[in-house]
């Protein structure tokens, strides 16, 4: 499960990456605050080294636009 519990954070930060990049910040902040609820990764080290790191920078890069 760890495997993909990564894929899933990775495709999550991807995806909203995408959603940015198309103007869709609604559902790109969506897809990062849903990176940063997690409460059980498998991978905490990945999860508190990559995945929360990028999604709160990413977040913090669109909170002013609608």
């Amino acid at each position: 499960w760890q495997d993909a519990d990564l894929a899933v954070r990775y495709l999550r930060v991807d995806l909203a990456r995408l959603y940015i990049a198309t103007g869709r910040y609604d559902a790109a902040r969506r897809q990062l605050r849903a990176v940063l609820a997690e409460r059980a990764p498998t991978s905490v080290a990945d999860w508190t080294v990559k995945d929360q790191p990028r999604a709160r920078e990413l977040l913090e890069s669109i909170k002013d636009r609608k």
